[in-house]
């Protein structure tokens, strides 16, 4: 493509030109008379004329240059569009999957957990029932025990005390490994299986939806800036009434110039 030189434009030059006697003039304007306020508005006028022939230079480059890349893009974005189809149906088939696998995923760890509960559950039982009957067997020896001291078989007595003393150590020992093995007893973590591919990566994408905009945090709000602008153009000073307090309106002035008579 050749090179654009749009500063060296015939118009351009022209208007260029032109223009740096205005703005000699205009550097230090101050309109005191009726005749300068009616000489200014002629330059308004000039100045608006010369930006057309500016802006029609601008078109005369631009517009072969933009219909050029239109028909490019169109052309591009039609080739590829049956390739982001194809890839869109891919992507979907590849999230199913990737959801089919995570629901058997969870399914599988649910049933670890519940497997995990119910071992633990049956050593907490065991050790439960060993102290239980360890008390139980112990009370019993301490209960014969004291009929043997109280018929004066004071041997037979300190036996029984000890054999008492041994059932509840054993029994508690017993308790207490069963009741560890429950402590310790958890379930195995079931890891995803679905296969790596070089390059395909799945990441979190949280989106949302608005179900209620009145249940919304103001700091999550925005106001309607063009909506806004059109009631004030419309109304005016009394859009306040119809947009409320939140909301200052004032009337600035623009100066309009068309273009000078050719």
């Amino acid at each position: 493509m050749d090179e654009v030189n749009f500063k060296a434009d015939p118009t351009v030059v022209s208007v260029a030109e032109q223009h740096q006697q205005l703005a000699a003039r205009a550097a230090n304007l101050n309109i005191v008379t009726h005749q300068a306020f009616t000489e200014a508005g002629k330059w308004l006028m000039d100045i608006k004329t010369d930006l057309a022939k500016i802006e029609a230079a601008r078109v005369r480059i631009t517009k072969p240059m933009n219909d050029a890349l239109r028909e490019t893009n169109a052309q591009a974005n039609a080739a590829k569009a049956p390739l982001i189809e194809t890839e869109g149906k891919i992507k979907a088939a590849i999230l199913a999957y990737n959801k089919e696998q995570e629901r058997i995923r969870i399914a599988a760890q649910r049933k670890a957990d519940d497997e995990a509960r119910k071992e633990q559950q049956r050593l907490q039982e065991i050790a439960d029932r060993a102290r239980a009957k360890a008390t139980q067997e112990a009370q019993e020896r301490r209960e014969a025990a004291e009929r043997e001291a109280a018929a004066g078989r004071q041997a037979e007595a300190d036996r029984l005390r000890a054999q008492a003393a041994k059932i509840e150590e054993k029994g508690e020992a017993k308790a207490d490994s069963f009741q560890n093995r429950a402590e310790t007893t958890v379930a195995a973590i079931v890891p995803r299986e679905t296969p790596k591919v070089a390059g395909i990566t799945q990441r979190d994408n949280w989106v949302y939806r608005i179900t209620d905009p009145t249940k919304i945090n103001a700091a999550f709000l925005m106001p309607n800036e063009v909506k806004i602008g059109k009631a004030v153009k419309s109304l005016k000073l009394e859009a306040a009434e119809l947009i409320g307090a939140g909301v200052e309106i004032k009337n600035e002035p623009i100066i309009g110039a068309g273009r000078a008579a050719s």
